[in-house]
């Protein structure tokens, strides 16, 4: 670009444009004075090329707005601007601008900027009721734009692009956009500012896939911020949507700061797939919040905040997003409603809030915790139920981070998800790990992975959720002895808590609370007013330690308190693999602690006394299964309930009870349950109880207990129970005390396996043999199926044998002969082929975990497969059938279905029809590995022959 002087002087200026083989050449004449010269100046815009060139953006703006382009407009940046004023576009119709689009974008192969330190109080570029226009950078070719407005200041409505006055259908996409407004989070302005409105609201903008963060070293309180009209919703700021953005370094040290910050006059927005970051360590330096993503107002409604990615110290995910807070009153939440209406509720989904740091001096509890991953206190919203929020990680430990210095007597709290609202929630398929927590002096930390907390009318419904993990524990490392670690807590409202997991919970402090206050507590549920029934169901819930080496700690699996009126269900969990270091004889583990309601009680699996990795717990601790210590009036029902307590060579003088009730003058109902205490004595003293109940005198006043089993199976320290202040050893003496339990037994249920590490537990009957269990039980009109939802006898649409309900949570068939596989063999008892052979139509098939690791080769031909059968094993990585490179494995016979799981097939060979099966019925694979399988010499799993059918349920492997 060429400069020329003009010694010349014009009452009028006007501009010249030249264009030369290379270049244009533009003249620029202006008003001069006598005797001085003024620069030509390049021209930077061009608008509709060939139709109009401009120095800088302003100006090509002034030209549209005078009406001297119109129609659908093309600005083509082709150098860098500096701007002195705001660019201001005007809406179309306004004065003589008429224009139906316009896009602007930089042109020439080179990146461009359009920047300038604008007057405080003013943004860079304005949208002032423009409609149609789109901002691309580009950003490929070498085509790549920046707008930056270079201004650091607090004063209100300074930032880089503001939408104001009905500025609607327009996009800012491929951008990357600079500013260093630096009001708080409440102030007019941020880098991108959504104004006030006229009649219709800043509507239908999007802003896309932009770089959104500081103008050099001064960072912005608030990248984006919204403060629309809220007179009425019509004038709302609606529809914007914010994607695919990298929204970074915002932060003020001394006041509140956010990424996305909507105030009032706003609703419906949309949120989605940005990532939220800080490239270097940020300390506050005051009492403050800083929020990723915060709604602010009441009149919010009806957003969607999905798929942002919180953490890290960059957008391709890795480094750490790191605060240190130097006053108690810093605090942090990645998801932030502070405050929001109550007509629809804004969805929160699919969202990663991981690789965060916190340290210093924090502290704050309940709606003002320090760290919140998702912080819901005002408002309605759910959370996960379409897609769940990841909080942390599941497959690493410490993926959040909180270090306090705090020295105060107030508790500090963490949540990976808190919900405090008086308005119903869903709260579903969350994943929340790898959450580490400590503070380093005497301060007390609570650390929650979900926790909500609403009024008796409303609803809470927390189903599907994850919290912890084998490889990501929440870890509470607080020396305090007055800290906790919980993993779901559910608190007033009309509870249903179901199906989700809690595992790998840790404490190292040693509080000696009980009931809501226990150390470590998988699942507690709180309802102190609401007359309708909670639900607690089929929940898992294992490995959760306290690891204070003397302190009488309390480890529970579910803590439950709640009303006398109403009937609340907690049913079909599965709890086991609860664990303390101590060695007090009053540390407690218990499964299911009831302390106050009317409950039924029915098809829970429990086991303790066992560690996670399936050896014993040795050291002598106080155990319940189920403690239930509700004495009110109206006592709770305990139905079809399996309890197991083990553990060999205990020592120390502590007693321990697969059940426990407290109540003696109430209503309460024992039936079809067994309570099995296997625990035995080494040099220790305890005993060990299957029962003990409240109560004088034979049938004491309401009580009922029959068709349970009852037995106490260790070789030391072993009775049956406990009744009217004296041990009753067998089941005839606590017959002939209670009055009770007429038609129970007392024998060793044959688990499938009882003492296995986490992976393989389980207490479902193993129905090689008869055994007085089944059909031991009597119908219950309400507990229609088992803890499985198999149908139970006596229930619609049963189709077993059995003449009765099983006794336990299992509803089983014995078929006379072995269904489990104990040895590798092919042929003879309990290999595969003869365990195929004697099992009955329907029968599933097990693997005894001594196969763990192991090959069983088939030396005499392919199994032929001619009743409907289930085959489960122990993992495709940990157990293969092998056709010995001569046989097929299994030929499915014509009308049979073959259901196959969690095992491996591999080097099947035949000549047709298929190298490993050969399917004529019916084949449902999950979680299957097929390898080296071979027809006629050429790589061939299976083969599918006229009507049958192939069905892959999960996960399954095909490979050479």
């Amino acid at each position: 670009m060429n400069t020329y002087f003009l010694p010349i002087h014009f009452a009028i200026h006007r501009v010249v444009s030249v264009c030369s083989k290379t270049k244009w050449v533009t003249l620029l004449c202006g008003i001069i004075l006598a005797g001085h010269g003024v620069p030509v100046q390049c021209q930077n815009i061009l608008v509709n090329p060939g139709a109009g060139s401009y120095p800088t953006l302003k100006a090509a703006f002034d030209a549209i707005n005078i009406g001297t382009h119109t129609g659908d407009l093309t600005v083509d940046i082709t150098s860098s601007t500096t701007e002195t004023e705001p660019c201001v576009l005007v809406a179309s119709g306004t004065g003589s601008a008429l224009y139906t689009s316009i896009l602007i974008r930089p042109s020439g192969g080179a990146a461009v900027s359009v920047s300038g330190a604008i007057a405080p109080g003013n943004p860079l570029v304005e949208f002032f009721g423009a409609d149609y226009v789109t901002i691309d950078g580009l950003n490929s070719g070498g085509n790549a734009l920046t707008l930056s407005n270079t201004t650091a200041s607090a004063t209100g409505g300074t930032c880089t692009i503001r939408f104001r006055s009905d500025a609607t259908y327009n996009t800012i996409t491929r951008c990357s956009i600079q500013g260093s407004a630096s009001m708080t989070v409440g102030s007019n302005g941020g880098v991108i500012y959504f104004s006030d409105a006229v009649s219709t609201g800043n509507d239908f903008n999007t802003i896309s896939f932009c770089d959104i963060g500081p103008a050099g070293t001064n960072l912005p309180t608030k990248c984006i911020y919204s403060l629309g009209t809220s007179t009425n919703t019509s004038l709302y700021n609606s529809d914007v949507t914010i994607t695919g953005n990298s929204i970074f370094d915002y932060f003020g040290a001394s006041m509140t700061s956010a990424g996305v910050y909507l105030s009032g006059g706003n609703s419906e927005w949309t949120i989605s797939d940005n990532r939220f970051f800080q490239t270097a360590p940020r300390t506050q330096t005051t009492g403050t919040i800083h929020a990723g993503i915060q709604l602010a107002n009441t009149n919010i409604n009806n957003c969607l905040i999905s798929g942002n990615t919180i953490g890290f110290s960059n957008a391709s995910g890795t480094g750490t997003y790191s605060i240190t807070g130097n006053s108690t009153g810093c605090k942090f939440y990645p998801i932030y409603l502070s405050a929001h209406g109550t007509v629809t509720p804004t969805s929160i989904q699919g969202n990663v809030i991981s690789n965060i740091s916190l340290t210093g001096n924090l502290n704050g509890n309940n709606t003002a915790s320090s760290f919140t991953g998702i912080h819901i206190i005002n408002g309605r919203a759910d959370i996960g139920n379409i897609t769940g929020n990841l909080i942390g990680s599941l497959q690493q430990s410490a993926s959040i981070v909180f270090n306090s210095t705090y020295t105060g007597a107030v508790t500090t709290d963490i949540h990976g998800i808190y919900y405090n609202v008086s308005q119903s929630v869903t709260v579903a398929n969350n994943r929340i790990g790898g959450i580490d927590v400590e503070n380093s002096s005497t301060g007390i930390v609570d650390l929650f992975g979900i926790r909500t907390i609403t009024n008796s009318a409303n609803t809470i419904q927390i189903t599907n959720n994850k919290v912890g993990s084998s490889f990501s524990p929440l870890s509470n490392n607080a020396v305090s002895n007055n800290s906790n670690v919980f993993g779901i807590v559910a608190q007033n409202g009309i509870a249903s808590v179901e199906s989700n997991d809690v595992t790998n919970l840790i404490m190292i402090a040693g509080t000696t609370s009980t009931g809501q206050q226990a150390s470590v507590i998988g699942l507690m549920v709180i309802n102190t007013s609401s007359t309708t029934g909670n639900t607690i169901a089929y929940n898992t819930i294992h490995t959760l330690t306290n690891t204070h080496p003397g302190n009488a700690v309390h480890v529970y699996g579910i803590q439950y308190d709640g009303t006398i009126t109403g009937v609340h269900q907690i049913y079909s969990n599965v709890i086991h693999s609860l664990v303390t270091l101590s060695t007090n004889s009053s540390a407690n583990l218990r499964g299911i602690n009831i302390t106050s309601g009317t409950s039924a009680i029915f098809n829970n699996m429990i086991r303790l006394g066992i560690h996670p990795s399936g050896s014993d717990i040795t050291q002598g601790l106080t155990l319940y299964g189920i403690y239930d210590s509700n004495t009110v009036s109206t006592g709770n029902a305990y139905y079809y309930n399996t309890v197991y307590i083990g553990g060999e060579a205990v020592t120390g003088s502590a007693n321990t009870w697969a059940f426990r009730s407290d109540g003696t003058t109430n209503t309460r109902n024992f039936r079809n349950n067994i309570f099995h205490n296997a625990r035995s004595n080494g040099s220790g003293t305890g005993r060990h109880y299957a029962i003990q109940v409240g109560g004088m005198g034979v049938n004491p006043q309401g009580l009922t207990s029959n068709n349970n089993n009852l037995r106490s199976s260790g070789s030391s320290g072993s009775v049956l129970g406990w009744y009217d202040g004296l041990e009753r050893p067998d089941l005839n003496t606590w017959i002939s005390a209670t009055g009770q339990d007429q038609n129970s037994v007392a024998v060793i249920p044959t688990y499938i396996n009882p003492t296995g590490d986490t992976a393989l537990v389980s207490l479902k009957i193993n129905t090689t043999s008869s055994s007085p269990l089944e059909s031991g039980g009597i119908h219950i009109s309400t507990v229609n199926v088992d803890h499985e939802g198999d149908i139970r006898q006596g229930s619609s649409g049963y189709s077993g044998s059995g003449t009765a309900p099983d006794i336990g949570a299992d509803e089983f068939s014995t078929s006379g002969c072995t269904l489990m596989v104990m040895v590798s063999g092919d042929g003879g008892p309990g290999s595969l082929r003869e365990v195929i052979s004697c099992a009955q139509a329907g029968d599933t098939i097990y693997f005894h975990p001594s196969l763990m690791a192991q090959t069983l080769v088939l030396t005499s031909g392919e199994i032929v497969v001619s009743r409907h059968l289930c085959l489960e094993g122990l993992g495709a990585s940990n157990l293969a059938l092998s056709g010995n490179h001569t046989s097929r494995i299994f030929h499915v016979l014509p009308g049979i279905e073959l259901h196959i799981q969690s095992l491996s097939m591999i080097q099947g060979a035949s000549i047709a029809m298929g190298g490993a099966i050969l399917v004529e019925g019916s084949l449902f694979l999950r979680n299957v590995v097929l390898a080296q399988n071979h027809e006629n010499g050429m790589p061939k799993a299976m083969t599918l022959k006229n009507t049958a059918r192939l069905e892959i349920q999960a996960n399954v492997e095909i490979r050479e």
